[in-house]
Formats: C-alpha cells, structure tokens, sequence
C-alpha cells in the first residue's frame, strides 16, 4: 500500500517534501565507468555498462541485436535500446534518488565501505568479469583459465561455490568455481555515491552488485537475457517507501512506427509495431515484439508483480544527456515509479493517451498503461484508445516499468531480476502472442531456477559381427526402466505443455573415437508410426530448422551396417529422442547417447565350430542335395563366410584342400581329391580351420558299392 503522503506527491509535491540540506550534498566523481563487455551466448548479443544503464554504454551506438547467429549468417537489425536503473525512496522525510537514462546514468564503479563511502579513485573497479560454462570446462581439462576466471571477483561479493573449504577465498586450484547462472555470465559492481549529484536530492547510498546471463538454447530461453541486481542499501537511516524501476527505450528497428503496452499479471511491459511492416533498415514483413519482464521484485510477495507500468514523458530538453536540477523534476522522476504522470497531468486514466489532456475522454485511474488487448481488440490499448477501435499515431515509445514500495533498514539487501524477452509471430499483433507466452515460459524456467530437463537415458548399446554385416542391437530397458515409457517435464518448455513422450530413436556414425557430434552423420531413424515424422523447429523466428527427420517406420532395436571394411575401427552411436507439438520451439528433446567403437573382422559372431557338421555321414552313394546320382556330393553345415577345409586319410595323407569364401551357411564337396578323382570307401579326417576362431576335426565316411566305412 503506497502512504497518502506519497501518493498525492503530484499534487502538493512542494509541501510535502521539504528537500533539506541534511542529506543533499554535492558528491565529486570518483571516475564513470567506461568498461564493456558484450553477452552473446544465445540468440541475442547485448552490450553491458558499468554506469547504471544497459545497452549503449558509453556511446550512441545501437547496443542490442537480435536474432544473433553469425554461425548460420543469420543477424538482425541493431537496435537502438537504452534501459537505465532507477531507485527512490523517503530518508528521514525527504526523497532520496538515482536514476539513468541513455548515457547519463547515477552509478559508478567499486562498492561503499561500512560508513556508506565510495571509493577514492573508482577507475580501479572498472571491470565487468564475464565467463562462460566453456571456459570452466576448459580450465578443468587442461588448466588453462581465461583472465576474467582467473580472477573472478569473490572479495567483491561475486558468488563462489566453495570447493576447497574456505569460504572467504577464491581458488581454482583448490576446487573453487564461479557460481555461475545460464551458459554465459557477466558480473560487475557499482554504488551511487561516487558519482556528482544535484544538491537537491542526495543519493540513498545504493551498491548493485550486477549479473547478466544467458543461455546456449533455442526458443524463448535462447531469445533472452537475464539480470540480476543485488540491491544492497548502505544509507545511514532506513528508507521507505522505496522503488526500483528501469527506465526503456525500445526502438523496434525503425524508432517511430512503434506502440507499447503492459501485462501487470505477467510483470511484463513491451514494444510492438504498430503495423506489419518495420520500415527503413528495420525487421521488414511481420516485425517481433520485445518487453522487459520482471522475474522477481522485491515489492511483492509474488515473484514476478509489478508495481507500475507507465509511458515516460520526458522531463529533460535531451534526454541523451539529462542533468535534472530542479526538484520538482527529481519528484516527477519518482512519481513516475509510483505510476503517476507530473502533475500537471494528473494520475493515468483509462482511455486516449492517458492523460488529461487527452482528445478522447478517460475514465478511472490505473497504474499500467494500455494494458488491454491489443490482439484481440478488448480493453484499452494503442489500438483501440476510445472502446470503438480508434488507434493513436505511431511512434517513439518510452516507459517506466517499477515495483514497490518497500523499505530497507542499512546492511539490508533486496534482489531484483528481471529478463528482456524477444518474440516474432505471423504479424505485428501475433507477436504480441508470442511475448505473452514467451514470458509465460520464462517465468516458469526462472521459478524452476532453470533445471534442465532430465534427459532419457542411453539405451544399452551392443554390436555383433554377422558375416559381412555389423549388426547394432540396443534395449530401451536401462536399470530397470523403460526409456520409452518415460515422459519428461521441461519447465522451459514454450508452450501450455510441458511434457515431452518418447517419439524414436536416431542411429548415428562417427569420424573418430572423440565422438564429436559435430562430425556425425545420421544413418539411420526409427520412431514411432504416429503421423509426426520429420519435425520442423526454430533457433528463432527467423531461422527454422529439421530437429528430427522421422518416417514413421515404427520403433525398432536393430539397425544393419553394409559394406564396412574388416579389421577397420568404426564408430556407431544410438540416441532416443522425445517430442512435444504444443510448444513453439525447442519441440525435440534429445536424450543421452550410446556409443560403440567396433573393429569388423567378417567373422560372424553368431557362428560356432560346434555346429558345424556333415550331411550325409557317411555318405552311402547318394545324398539329397544331388540332382544326378553321379554327383556325390555332400554338405558341410553351419560354416562361416570364410574356412579351410582339409580332408585326410587315417594315415595322415592330404586328400584335398578347399577354400570357402562366401556368405552361405554351407559348403557343398564332390568327393573328389585335388586331381579330380572320386575318393574310394574309407574313413577320412577333415580339418575345418576359421580364422579368428580356430579349427575343429571331423571323422567322415564314404560307402561305396561292394565296400563299407565304420565311424568310431
């Protein structure tokens, strides 16, 4: 609840706020931070400062581009996005504040010291530290640490897991690691206090111990950054009624055709187009929106509530370079977190523009701007300002997105995290779709501190050699459990549903023992005969891409590999994967691969010398396998492609020697010696020698007319 004497600021402001010389004091500059850095880790690149402000830094430049896929020559406009940090509150009866916008933010490098006292010299604390999941995997095989890892700012209040014991050091060696959030993170620090102010209203004495981090994803997670500001308060008195907002200018690849609006019920405040074409070097046909959602806020006992969403009016003749130094400026500036116009305006009414100089009549008062539904065309939006469908004139949107009042007592520490979130639909207004359920996701991820989905298991992976094949068989059956039973809940999921049900499995070859998937190739896929086959998914609206390639063959544990060379090593792997069609990206969910390096030798493996045998024994002068009588032959059964068959008398002589060669289970002999003759009656040895395998002796008998063979 906002205190009466804070909520009619606008009106009797002056009265209200007797601005004393107690805390407002003129401060020198201790040295603006001019330290970059850019996060680049998913589908969007931003530029971080060290001043108060996110995106342009220390210049005009355009500071945020979105989609970012140099890898796949996919890169969007450079857009023109300015975000700067504001935070006010009552000390002792007067307003103490900060805030930023464009280039002129109120922060600067270093921390304040137990009086609330900023550093001498903050140039030394000028450094944003930004490391990667990479980087610590990197440091962990081979010891090698990028510089920022090496030294990651824990005597700061950059967190740490402890690994060696000690929790007030940072040691690699000794087991310490960043404790990191996403796949790539930044952290640095700044305080109010070091930087010159008016010596109307004072600074409150605020360190942020800033993070930003994002994730190596595609969809909505991949489309997003993250912040994380520890706001620690280190003023002398308690201060109430306090306020953290963040200051947007959000041009959507051309700066005036665009429209905002608000979602108090997501935390969410976003810029869309006002038509489906973003002219000049903009996003062309169907332009995205793009919103500032915040995550968790410490004014509310819900996690991701809002306080006010409100249309900056610009307080300064150039806002690039706002020095205000009136008070009545300091308190618009902070009636604007309290969702109040200056109040000349009076508080945001619901209809036209807002306010009351507006040419279409308003009724009530609200906190959120245009928090309609400018899809649908209900509620008061840019599309439809008077109930019957009027839209405004298009163009360079600002606002304040804030949440409280809260109050913290000195050493007191509140966080505030908050993502901007990117989404691109079939049009303009579909795009407003598309935010809505993109910040649905976020929000679940966040809440479910970005747990990764389990993943399916390895299917049991085995390879036999079958005479001149490789056979590849695998169980769904791992530790008892049925890998195609499970189904796996993802709370990043871009959707209504967030399970995800067993589809197929991918069979895959390699170049080399590494495994690398980057060089494998698909050779073959077994899924489920339901109708979904190949799937299409999407890195971001602009870029689709084939996620499985299925043809609903059925699902199958046994996949055959022709043409392999023998005594060469290959490299063979089987991954199950599950699909979801109610979200819009990230619809396949990989599971974890087996692998399998196999040397073929072209011997069966199913093959045994025990099973080998000869039909008839003794062959009596005919046998079925002979279409004349005169034939004589016999058959050896249960062979291997490839044996030696040498046949002895009783007295050791060598009668003949024959060479199989071929994938038949059988070897067919004349009874005739190596010249060609018909061996005689008798009692014969024969030798059958498998490579890689061994040999086996066989006793064999030929009954002919007038004679006979005894086998012992």
């Amino acid at each position: 609840m906002i205190a009466s004497g804070i909520r009619y600021l606008t009106v009797a402001c002056a009265a209200m706020l007797p601005f004393g010389n107690v805390l407002a004091q003129s401060t020198p500059d201790c040295g603006r931070g001019v330290s970059e850095v850019f996060l680049d880790a998913g589908n969007a690149r931003a530029r971080l400062a060290n001043n108060g402000t996110l995106f342009l830094g220390g210049t005009q430049n355009p500071g945020y581009t979105i989609p970012w896929q140099p890898q796949h020559s996919v890169v969007g406009p450079e857009l023109f996005v300015s975000v700067g940090l504001w935070f006010g509150g009552m000390v002792d009866g007067e307003l103490a504040m900060n805030r930023g916008t464009y280039l002129s933010g109120d922060f600067r490098p270093g921390i304040l010291d137990e009086n609330g006292e900023p550093p001498a010299d903050c140039n030394a604390f000028d450094r944003i530290y930004r490391i990667s999941r990479d980087d610590v995997e990197e440091y962990d095989r081979s010891g090698s640490a990028t510089a920022d890892l090496r030294d990651w700012p824990a005597h700061l209040g950059a967190p740490v897991i402890d690994g060696d014991g000690q929790p007030d050091n940072y040691s690699l060696s000794g087991g310490d690691r960043p404790d990191m959030s996403g796949d790539q993170m930044a952290w640095w620090v700044m305080q109010d206090r070091g930087s010159p102010h008016p010596d109307v209203v004072p600074h409150p004495g605020l360190e942020v111990r800033s993070s930003a981090f994002a994730f190596d994803e595609y969809g909505d997670i991949g489309n997003t950054t993250f912040y994380r500001f520890n706001l620690s308060y280190r003023g002398e008195s308690p201060i109430t009624d306090a306020h953290f907002g963040l200051y947007a200018d959000v041009d959507l690849g051309y700066a005036l055709d665009d429209y905002i609006g608000s979602d108090s019920a997501r935390g969410l405040a976003y810029f869309y187009n006002a038509d489906n074409l973003d002219e000049e070097d903009g996003y062309g046909v169907s332009p995205p929106a793009m919103g500032l959602d915040f995550l968790r806020a410490p004014g509310s006992t819900s996690t991701n509530s809002i306080s006010s969403i409100i249309e900056y009016r610009g307080l300064c003749a150039s806002p690039l370079n706002c020095d205000l130094r009136e008070e009545s400026e300091w308190e618009y500036s902070y009636g604007m977190m309290l969702g109040q116009w200056p109040s000349y305006l009076g508080d945001i009414c619901v209809g036209g523009n807002g306010r009351s100089d507006s040419d279409v009549p308003c009724e009530g008062t609200t906190r959120f701007i245009y928090s309609g539904d400018p899809v649908g065309g209900s509620g008061w939006s840019e599309v439809n300002v008077d109930g019957k469908g009027a839209t405004n004139e298009p163009g360079d949107r600002r606002l304040v997105i804030s949440t409280g009042p809260f109050d913290m007592n000195p050493g007191d520490t509140k966080e505030v995290v908050v993502a901007v979130i990117w989404a691109r639909g079939a049009n303009n207004l579909d795009s407003v779709t598309e935010i809505k359920k993109a910040s649905v996701a976020v929000q679940r991820a966040f809440d479910a501190d970005f747990e990764q989905p389990v993943r399916m298991p390895a299917p049991s992976l085995a390879a036999v050699d079958s005479s001149d094949v490789l056979v590849l068989d695998w169980s769904p059956i791992v530790n008892g459990s049925d890998i195609e039973a499970m189904e796996i809940f993802s709370p990043s999921a871009a959707g209504p549903d967030s399970t995800y049900s067993f589809e197929g499995y991918d069979v895959f070859q390699f170049a080399s023992a590494a495994f690398d998937t980057a060089s494998a190739t698909r050779i073959a896929t077994y899924d489920i005969d339901n109708g979904i086959g190949t799937v299409v998914d999407y890195r971001s609206n602009l870029l689709s891409y084939v996620s499985a390639t299925g043809s609903d063959t059925g699902v199958r544990h046994r996949h055959v590999v022709e043409g392999l060379n023998p005594y060469t090593e290959y490299y063979f792997g089987v991954q199950p994967y599950a699909h979801n069609g109610d979200t819009d990206a990230g619809r396949i969910l990989r599971g974890e691969m087996a692998t399998i390096a196999v040397v073929p030798t072209g011997i069966d493996e199913t093959f045994s010398l025990e099973d080998v045998g000869i039909v008839p024994n003794p062959y009596k002068g005919a046998s079925d396998y002979e279409v004349v009588t005169e034939a004589n032959l016999v058959r050896f059964t249960g062979m291997a492609e490839r044996a030696t068959v040498r046949v002895f008398t009783l007295s050791g002589a060598l009668v003949t020697t024959m060479q199989k060669d071929s994938p038949e289970r059988y070897f067919e002999w004349d009874l005739t010696n190596e010249y060609g003759r018909k061996i005689g009656s008798g009692v014969y040895l024969v030798q059958i020698d498998v490579p890689g395998v061994g040999s086996r002796v066989l006793k064999f008998g030929v009954v002919r007319r007038g004679g006979a063979a005894v086998l012992n």
